[in-house]
């Protein structure tokens, strides 16, 4: 769950006001589901959030998706390119699993790299890696909305995390290693299709 214009409720008081699957409204369903664990479970309870995790071999390609166009000189379309978002290296994730059990914590606990980046700060990444501008796209079409295309701040709270000891890694010391790597993936890829 993401920190959005509004916070959203924590478990214990969070209002069932309509009922919902995760097809209809994904974000509410897990409120939903935390809220249940929490107010019922005769056990312990924790919930992992995560925000979108990267790495090399992200099956979503959000990441990719970015690098590619770039590479090709196709448009996306961004609705703000000041919004930030939390990221969270893959190697990351997995380590805030581990971290948990081996010391349990209960509630809830957000795994992030601790600060957010603008989505312009990322195309920057991008660009300087690749060697070529991002083409903005005006009019938003299927094809060029970008995965991280944001109307607002998206972006997540690490305090609880590093409360309890696990801290990943800041932004800077992996997000651009991991775009030159796809950068040389994608040229490759280009080079032996040629």
């Amino acid at each position: 769950m993401f920190l959005l214009l509004r916070r959203p409720s924590p478990p214990l008081s969070h209002a069932f006001d309509r009922d919902v699957s995760r097809d209809d409204d994904y974000g509410e369903a897990k409120r939903q589901a935390e809220s249940a664990y929490f107010k019922q479970a005769k056990f312990p309870v924790t919930a992992v959030r995560l925000p979108i995790v990267l790495g090399e071999d992200d099956y979503t390609r959000r990441l990719h998706f970015h690098v590619e166009r770039i590479l090709s000189g196709k448009p996306i379309h961004f609705p703000s390119l000041e919004a930030r978002i939390s990221f969270i290296d893959s190697a990351d994730a997995a380590a805030g699993l581990a971290f948990l059990a081996a010391k349990p914590a209960e509630g809830p606990v957000n795994f992030a790299s601790p600060e957010p980046i603008r989505i312009r700060a990322l195309l920057d990444l991008i660009e300087a890696a690749a060697g070529s501008k991002v083409v903005l796209a005006s009019e938003v079409t299927p094809e060029n909305l970008s995965p991280f295309g944001l109307e607002a701040d998206w972006f997540m709270s690490t305090k609880r995390a590093e409360e309890i000891g696990f801290r990943a890694k800041p932004l800077p010391t992996w997000l651009p290693q991991l775009i030159d790597q796809l950068v040389k993936n994608f040229k490759t890829a280009q080079r032996i299709a040629d």
